[in-house]
């Protein structure tokens, strides 16, 4: 791995139990901090998109930040027991807000 994998899991996990819990309650929408990112990344935008489909969480190139995400969800018993059955897309704004939405 390149130096710069894994820029943003901590991130990810330090807000995994507010992530979970926005899923049990049937989405929503986490502040997250934005001075965490810029001080671990440097780019043009942080925004990005991801689908998750009962349980499957597609690879992401090129977004760090969402692929980190994935790698965090992966990882997570709770996640894939919350996400059985359903479509979740994970909407990273441009003002940092993580939006949750669930079919």
């Amino acid at each position: 791995m390149s130096r710069n994998s894994n820029l943003y899991v901590e991130i990810w996990k330090e807000n995994l139990d507010k992530i979970i819990e926005t899923i049990k309650n049937g989405g929503g929408e986490i502040p997250i901090s934005r001075s965490k990112f810029e001080g671990v990344g440097d780019r043009q935008t942080y925004s990005f998109r991801l689908e998750v489909i009962n349980t499957n969480v597609p690879r992401k190139n090129g977004q760090a930040q969402a692929r980190d995400l994935k790698r965090v969800l992966d990882e997570c018993v709770d996640f894939e027991e919350e996400a059985k059955g359903k479509t979740i897309i994970f909407r990273l704004t441009d003002d940092f807000k993580l939006e949750i939405t669930i079919n």
